[in-house]
């Protein structure tokens, strides 16, 4: 295939497709008619071989072959719209439609988002934010790459061309229903052990963590359910007698789901919580602005971090 036979007007037909799961709304989008939407896309499936978009209970979802042409799509614009930004000129966030594409995982929308947007509401209320997941792994990639303005979280090897900005450090805790039985003592190794498990694990999790420490002890879960988020965690050992070990602003996060933190009963490494972002955006006023931002609403100071403060 020539790809400069492709006519990149379909490529914007696709993107709103994808984001509005639906050809009816992408054409409302787009200000076109419903027929004009259904031919881009059939156009480009012809093109590219693929059929793009399969129906689902969710609506329109992309293929694996046009889900790599809408992220190199989403590279190339992030590219673009860094490289027009005046990185010189005052940002005025009041005044401002800047959109901002961050990486955030699952238990960080729980975290950040909900502060974040009312902030936003007030201060700026005109900006907009696409929050992307991506394995921790490939953070950097999709940072260098220009899918993302800024990366929240925890990256335990950030490559030289990102700089980054403490926010605070996390520990582990075990996560229990608030009736559960085991909580009628300590937490001993030993009680512990002796629990059903939840593990939460993905490419580039922080779990692997709580399982290496236990190995260095000898010891290994039992582990009843594999799921790939934390979100889901809360709401899963609010109702069984299930146990999962996260960190502990899951349980900041999910307050009024029934569910208590309890220590651990062995150390596991506390984690560095921070911004990431390229260096390229460095003096990026906006970039700035957002990182400052975040500072703001979530960092905690030192001196709280060095004695395992709370952040509630």
């Amino acid at each position: 295939m020539d790809a400069g036979s492709i006519d990149l007007n379909l490529l914007r037909v696709i993107q709103a497709v994808d984001q509005e799961r639906s050809v009816t709304r992408a054409a409302q989008r787009l200000g076109l008619s419903q027929p004009a939407v259904s031919n881009a896309v059939a156009r480009l499936r012809r093109a590219l071989g693929d059929p793009l978009f399969v129906r689902s209970t969710h609506g329109m979802e992309a293929t694996p072959r046009a889900r790599r042409v809408l992220d190199a799509m989403d590279a190339a614009m992030g590219l673009i719209r860094q490289g027009l930004r005046d990185s010189s000129a005052a940002f005025d966030p009041g005044r401002s439609t800047e959109e901002f594409n961050l990486l955030i995982s699952d238990l960080g929308e729980l975290i950040y988002l909900p502060r974040l947007m009312a902030h936003l509401h007030v201060h700026a209320p005109g900006v907009r934010v696409r929050v992307r997941q991506l394995a921790h792994g490939d953070y950097a990639e999709a940072l260098e790459a220009g899918l993302a303005d800024l990366a929240v979280g925890y990256l335990p090897y950030p490559r030289s061309s990102l700089r980054h900005r403490r926010l605070f450090m996390d520990h582990f805790i075990c996560l229990l229903r608030a009736a559960h039985p085991v909580l009628d003592a300590p937490l001993t190794l030993e009680r512990y052990l002796s629990l059903s498990h939840i593990a939460v694990s993905r490419r580039g999790s922080r779990e692997g963590l709580v399982t290496t420490a236990l190995a260095a002890l000898g010891g290994e879960r039992r582990v009843a359910l594999v799921i790939p988020h934390f979100a889901a965690a809360a709401t899963i050992v609010a109702g069984s007698d299930l146990s999962v070990t996260v960190p502990s602003d899951l349980e900041v996060a999910c307050a009024d789901a029934g569910v208590v933190g309890v220590p651990l009963p062995f150390e596991v490494p506390r984690i560095e919580l921070a911004l990431y972002w390229h260096e390229r955006l460095q003096k990026d006023a906006a970039n700035q602005w957002l990182r400052d931002t975040f500072v703001t609403l979530f960092a905690q100071p030192p001196s709280a971090q060095s004695a395992g403060g709370s952040r509630r």
